[in-house]
């Protein structure tokens, strides 16, 4: 068996002698080396495989899926080298995704592995860097890893005081979640930040803010309560812009969402209540 022993004891499996390839073997050897010991090991091919060639097939599979996924097999290497107690090549995903520069599906990878190790300031200048081309993480990435990349690109740029590019990249994910939900129950965190960010504590241009929820709302995925706060809200920058008529709009569409005018201001009001000219 390709293990490892300590004090006489099987500690830990040896997955590269399983295959038999080296540690620093690629992912195209890797997957020679499966196939290779697949053909000699499938109980398929046995006319009476016994719970011992079960195993060392269960074992073998074990073995490839964790070495052909660079993040399954970073974490091996690691455990590896603590059980070897000696120095030994480690696979460094990171440096991997480094150094193919060319490839935007890897630089796509990095940004996400990046901003996972708290390394954001890294993450967001690759990203910056990326985007004058008009790179975008969801051309690259599976789905659900865009829109979890999306949400923590919106989340590093909110801690660097940027609300609009946070708030972009949270208007990306919701149209996301709103063709096929992924995030479920979570996606509340995504409207509380839109909240937090577009009306409690909104500090960045009225007209791109006013743009925002525009796109928000014609998303359709808010409730109703959310729905009448961002609608009250449009209609309070329509007012600070002078633009009466639009104002006029959110109020009744807000007001069709909840008929209790004591959530309106005296302005407020008296707009929703006055016949447009």
């Amino acid at each position: 068996m390709a293990a490892i022993f300590l004090n006489g004891r099987e500690m830990f499996e040896s997955y590269y002698e399983l295959l038999g390839i080296e540690q620093d073997a690629s992912l195209s050897d890797i997957k020679k080396a499966f196939r290779r010991k697949a053909k000699d090991m499938h109980p398929d091919t046995m006319s009476n495989p016994t719970d011992d060639d079960l195993d060392a097939m269960r074992r073998l599979l074990m073995a490839y899926e964790v070495l052909s996924d660079p993040y399954k097999r970073e974490e091996y290497d690691r455990h590896l080298a603590v059980f070897r107690r000696k120095k030994t090549y480690v696979f460094d995903y990171r440096e991997f995704l480094q150094n193919r520069r060319d490839d935007l599906e890897s630089q796509a990878k990095l940004v996400f592995f990046d901003l996972l190790h708290d390394r954001d300031d890294d993450a967001i200048g690759l990203y910056e860097s990326l985007r004058m081309d008009g790179f975008s993480v969801e051309a690259y990435l599976d789905r659900e890893d865009a829109m979890d990349c999306l949400f923590l690109i919106a989340e590093a740029y909110e801690k660097r005081a940027e609300p609009a590019e946070a708030v972009n990249h949270l208007l990306r994910l919701s149209a996301m979640e709103k063709q096929k939900p992924y995030f479920r129950h979570f996606f509340d965190e995504v409207i509380l930040r839109l909240k937090k960010m577009l009306i409690t504590q909104s500090d960045m241009d009225i007209e791109l803010a006013m743009m925002y929820i525009e796109e928000l709302l014609s998303l359709g995925c808010l409730s109703d309560r959310d729905e009448f706060l961002f609608c009250k809200r449009m209609a309070d920058f329509a007012i600070k812009t002078d633009n009466t008529a639009v104002a006029r709009y959110y109020l009744k569409r807000a007001s069709a969402l909840n008929g209790n005018l004591s959530g309106f201001s005296r302005l407020q009001r008296k707009l929703l209540q006055e016949e447009p000219a």
